[in-house]
């Protein structure tokens, strides 16, 4: 050997090997944990309210998810969008005009089905075209519908 070069220990292949073998175990340990997180978070109680009958005006029923915090202050006069879906409705406060429904009536009582959501917009908000079931939990036995107006 001369003094330029430094000496090798062990095999070079080996060495490589071991590097490549640490380097796939490394990565097998951290997709390991996330997966090991994905499944505690999956198995974690839902927090959730209840998923509940949201039907429309229409009589096609969806249910409603997550609650939001326009949900609990929605009044008589305001404008509101659905910022969900078909299956996730979420009413937002958004300002009057096209595409926006105007809140006509909002009213608690105890809905035991569908079609008296339908009476009781009916009677409180004549030309009503949907309605919505509120998804913020109320005392035991009341609901909050929201008689609507496509604007």
């Amino acid at each position: 050997m001369t003094d330029g070069e430094p000496e090798s220990r062990g095999r070079p292949g080996l060495q490589a090997a071991l590097r490549w073998l640490s380097i796939v175990a490394a990565i097998a340990g951290i997709v390991g944990t996330v997966v090991t997180v994905a499944q505690w978070i999956e198995s974690r109680p839902n927090a959730d309210p209840p998923a509940a009958v949201a039907p429309s005006a229409t009589g096609a029923a969806a249910t409603t998810g997550i609650a939001t915090n326009d949900d609990a202050t929605i009044k008589v006069g305001l404008c509101v969008r659905d910022a969900g879906g078909v299956d996730t409705p979420q009413l937002k406060v958004t300002p009057c005009g096209p595409g926006a429904l105007l809140v006509l009536a909002r009213i608690e009582e105890d809905f035991s089905q569908e079609s008296d959501a339908v009476v009781a917009c009916q009677a409180q908000a004549p030309g009503y075209s949907d309605y919505h079931f509120s998804t913020v939990p109320q005392a035991a036995g009341t609901q909050v519908v929201y008689c609507l107006k496509e604007q």
